[in-house]
């Protein structure tokens, strides 16, 4: 059986929800309690595999920056901030089941 869902993920919390509209690895916008919030991704010729991801140029690029500098991190994303992101993405991962084949390796 097919069936379509929407592709899009909420941000629930105290002060309100925050749509994130698809696709969510790389949304244009943002829908929250105070507004919407634009986010433009730049036009470019090429053609990707997956919906916006010239969104994830940024991060390219930040990666680029912080190697011809010699940063072994970014000062935008500590390196405690990204196992914190992770640990609360392993979290979440197992409250609601999601188990990938490399789980049993």
């Amino acid at each position: 059986m097919n069936v379509d869902l929407p592709s899009e993920g909420f941000i629930i919390g105290t002060k309100g929800t925050i749509k994130i509209p698809f696709p969510v690895w790389c949304p244009e916008h943002l829908e929250g309690p105070s507004g919407n919030f634009k986010a433009p991704l730049p036009k470019t010729g090429e053609t990707f595999n997956y919906d916006n991801s010239q969104g994830l140029m940024y991060e390219a690029m930040e990666v680029r920056r912080c190697l011809k500098e010699g940063l072994l991190e970014s000062p935008g994303v500590s390196h405690a901030e990204s196992l914190t992101i992770a640990t609360i993405m392993e979290a979440v991962r197992t409250q609601v089941g999601t188990v990938y084949p490399q789980d049993f390796q």
